[in-house]
């Protein structure tokens, strides 16, 4: 049961960027992200307002697959 209250943690842009991307993406960056609809969030005012859970099945969907995955290739030989 504890994991799932943590999966329901809210996030501020700022978190986002230091803890659930560990630093590697910058703050400005995730909030251009999210405006351009690409990272879920939910605005509040002037500010976004992000919860663990959908950015960890957003994490999945994105990268959980290669892209090439279901495709077909010829070989040249």
């Amino acid at each position: 049961m504890q994991q799932q209250y943590e999966n329901n943690k809210f996030l501020t842009a700022r978190e986002v960027a230091n803890e659930f991307f560990q630093g590697k993406l910058h703050y400005q960056r995730v909030l251009k992200m999210t405006r351009e609809g690409e990272l879920p969030a939910v605005k509040i005012g002037r500010a976004y307002v992000y919860l663990l859970s959908e950015l960890q099945a957003w994490t999945k969907k994105k990268f959980g697959t290669p892209a090439w995955t279901g495709k077909s290739f010829k070989w040249a030989n």
